[in-house]
This record gives structure tokens, sequence and C-alpha cells, in this order.
């Protein structure tokens, strides 16, 4: 048995409405991944600008030129705090910060005197950075006893020059000069030392 025409009309109707809502969601849904796609390339394009750019950046922020160094305030007063709990019998404590070819850095800090001293070899480069002492240079050393290789110790020193230094002096002592520190009772001297090889 055949159908009513109106029947007929209807489904139809229906069926093209039904096309046409599928081709808006399929319409839709292209755009929708394209824009997706879209979005995600340009994401990677960025990410890979970014890692190529760090890649560029950091051998600049990272190398430092061979032989370099620094130490700030905060490094060396840190340092010195902890020298003051390493005093020898001489109220005397240093360590030996880096190495540089002919030369080497050290800090230095004192709460006594320091015996006569002669390098043969070395030249003594002060910086100083808190305390004040009294610097005998030159002169004559008597009576020092060698404890390495062109180097002597003790003893004592005639005809010198008396020198007052305090925080921020620098101070250069040349090899072969013999030099003592002189510290008043209760005073603590800190000190940067270059010692430099000829």
């Amino acid at each position: 048995m055949g159908g009513s025409p109106g029947n007929n009309d209807t489904h139809s109707s229906r069926n093209v409405t039904l096309d046409a809502q599928a081709r808006v969601y399929r319409a839709d849904r292209n755009t929708s991944v394209s824009r997706f796609s879209t979005r995600m390339v340009h994401k990677e394009t960025n990410v890979k600008r970014k890692i190529v750019l760090l890649f560029w950046v950091l051998p600049m922020i990272a190398a430092e030129p061979e032989g370099y160094k620094y130490w700030s305030t905060a490094d060396l007063k840190s340092s010195a705090k902890t020298l003051a709990t390493k005093l020898d019998a001489q109220k005397f404590a240093s360590d030996r910060l880096a190495e540089f070819g002919n030369h080497y850095a050290l800090l230095a800090h004192r709460e006594g005197s320091g015996q006569p001293e002669f390098h043969a070899n070395e030249v003594d480069v002060f910086f100083v950075s808190s305390g004040s002492a009294t610097l005998i240079v030159g002169g004559t050393l008597r009576d020092g006893k060698t404890t390495a290789p062109g180097e002597i110790r003790g003893g004592t020193i005639e005809g010198g020059t008396r020198q007052k230094i305090s925080a921020g002096d620098v101070v250069h002592i040349p090899s072969k000069t013999p030099h003592q520190l002189l510290l008043e009772p209760g005073a603590q001297f800190t000190y940067f030392v270059l010692k430099v090889k000829e």
C-alpha cells in the first residue's frame, strides 16, 4: 500500500534539514580542527623560537673568560668570619682562593701580630678588607729560619719602614723585601692577597 504524498514531503523535508545540519556540523568541526591545528602550529613555532633563543643566550651568560674570578664583598666577609674560627697559635688563618698561572689569591685574617717574612720569588699585593695594622717593610732580616725554598720566617727586621694601613688601602711588596704586620692588642685585620711568582 502506497503512502500519502504528505508523508513523503515531510520525510524529504526532514532529510534535507538533517543533511543541512550535518553539513553545518562538519563545517564547524572542520573550522574548529583547523583553528586548533593553527594554534598548535603557532605554539610549536614559539617553543622552537624560545629554544633557539635559549641556546643562543645561554653561552653568553654561562661562559666566563678563562681566568676570570669575582669575589663580592659579602663573599669576603663571610670567608673572614670562617677564618676567625680557624686561627693558629699566632692567631692567623688564611684560605687560598684561586690559582692563576704565575699568581694566586688568598684571604688572610689576623688577630695578632705576624712574624717577619721574606719571599725570594714572590711579590705580595695586599688589599685591606677590614681593620688596621702597622706594616714594617724593607730593612734587613736577622736570624730568620728557612721554612721552604725561597721562604724565610721569624727573626727581627732591622732598619725597616713603618706604614699604618687600614681598610681600603693597597700595598705592593716586592720580592726579597722583609716585611711584618703588627696589630694592637684585641685588633682584627683581614686582607686579600695576590701572590705573584717571579
